[in-house]
């Protein structure tokens, strides 16, 4: 048996959700929605950016000369299916039997037989990348809060396949770049260039998406948007070479024309700084006395005039007010829910709020719990608000 599960096909990934409630002694299932990791049953305390199992994603790490390996934890039969590329690093392996390797990662991660532990790659930087799009005149794939790690290995299959530069991602609200990413990606995240950026290029993102949110949500008209000089710049271009568009064409094409602007603003400034302030080492970047990185005067007053309107007229909405309301409201009851019932959470994270209970008291059970409701994504918590307090019996 411990054969066939250690070469068992990589789990599929799905959002369908499942039944709401189970028998108390049927058998666990799958959770929807679970809060990004390297796998279901992945303890939390393992990062997932140091591991990588299955067999394509081993492969491609262990043939990749910028992976550094520290360990090759590997089944006899795994081990005979990686062949040569084991063989270059003999001095690594540590042989294991498939319980163990369960033992590490839990029961329901599909290992196949290997798990190494590595460090993790180093990002690409954003001008590298967009030098390299330039140059072999192909595109950049740019992911806005896709926390899904099968999603975003499956994306890194395609940009592999279709030879994009890389791929932009955020530091938050991403998967980590391990674990089951990469058993996803099947190699491909030691293949595709990998940019993470920060805060600025998350407030382009929210501002612009933002728009496009309110005026579908009904927040806000495009009528009312043309206050903001920004905007209405590029519906006036937009709407001058394509007169008669349809109102969420004209939206789309205002957006992306925004976008474009805003992040050839930053990049000219920062260039601009750059030039003038000439530093050589990272200990001078640090100790510059302004940001090297920002807008220029005028793109910052346009950008903080869009983030102006976007306050009074949809974050502070009515609508969004309520929806906030209930947001807090489910969440607070969903921590005092686990914190009554640890047995509500899954088992990982039971585990690890007795683990720190025994430790710290109640106040380590409040921050496992509290760890396990910062992880969910909005559409997850609701379910799970959902499972724990509106429980179906019997079966459909």
């Amino acid at each position: 048996m411990e054969e066939d599960r250690e070469g068992a096909p990589p789990e599929a990934s799905s959002d369908k959700p499942r039944s709401k409630r189970r028998a108390k002694d049927a058998p666990a299932r799958q959770r929807p929605g679970r809060p990004t990791g390297t796998g279901r049953s992945t303890p939390p305390e393992i990062d997932p950016a140091a591991l990588i199992f299955g067999l394509h994603a081993a492969a491609f790490a262990l043939d990749n000369p910028n992976r550094r390996i520290k360990a090759i934890h590997v089944t006899e039969n795994a081990e005979r299916r990686l062949g040569d590329a084991v063989d270059r690093h003999r001095q690594l392996v540590v042989r294991a039997s498939p319980r163990e390797l369960d033992r590490r990662l839990g029961p329901d991660t599909v290992h196949q037989g290997v798990v190494l532990d590595v460090e993790p790659l180093e990002p690409e930087s954003l001008a590298s990348l967009t030098a390299s799009a330039r140059e072999k005149a192909t595109p950049i794939i740019i992911l806005d809060q896709v926390t899904d790690p099968h999603n975003v290995g499956a994306v890194l299959r395609s940009a592999a396949v279709f030879g994009a530069a890389g791929i932009v991602m955020t530091h938050r609200h991403s998967p980590p770049l391990g674990g089951a990413l990469a058993k996803a990606a099947s190699g491909a995240l030691e293949l595709t260039p990998v940019c993470l950026v920060r805060n600025l290029a998350d407030a382009i993102a929210y501002n612009n998406h933002d728009v496009d949110d309110g005026i579908r949500a009904g927040l806000v008209t495009i009528e009312a948007l043309t206050e903001v000089r920004l905007f209405r710049r590029y519906h006036d271009a937009v709407l001058a070479r394509y007169p008669g568009i349809g109102p969420r064409r004209l939206v789309h094409e205002t957006a992306r024309r925004m976008i474009n602007d805003v992040v050839t603003d930053l990049v000219e400034e920062t260039r601009r700084r750059l030039a003038a302030a000439a530093p050589a080492s990272i200990e001078e970047v640090r100790a510059h006395e302004g940001p090297l990185v920002a807008f220029s005067e005028a793109g910052a007053e346009e950008h903080l005039e869009l983030k102006r309107f976007l306050r009074a007229r949809v974050y502070e909405h009515e609508r969004v007010k309520g929806m906030r309301e209930g947001a807090v409201r489910t969440l607070k009851e969903l921590f005092e829910a686990f914190f009554t019932d640890v047995d509500l959470m899954p088992p990982e994270h039971r585990d690890t709020a007795l683990r720190l209970e025994s430790q710290s008291g109640p106040a380590g059970r409040a921050r496992a719990v509290a760890d396990y409701v910062a992880g969910m994504t909005d559409r997850y918590a609701f379910l799970e608000h959902e499972r724990v307090f509106r429980p179906v019996s019997g079966t459909a």
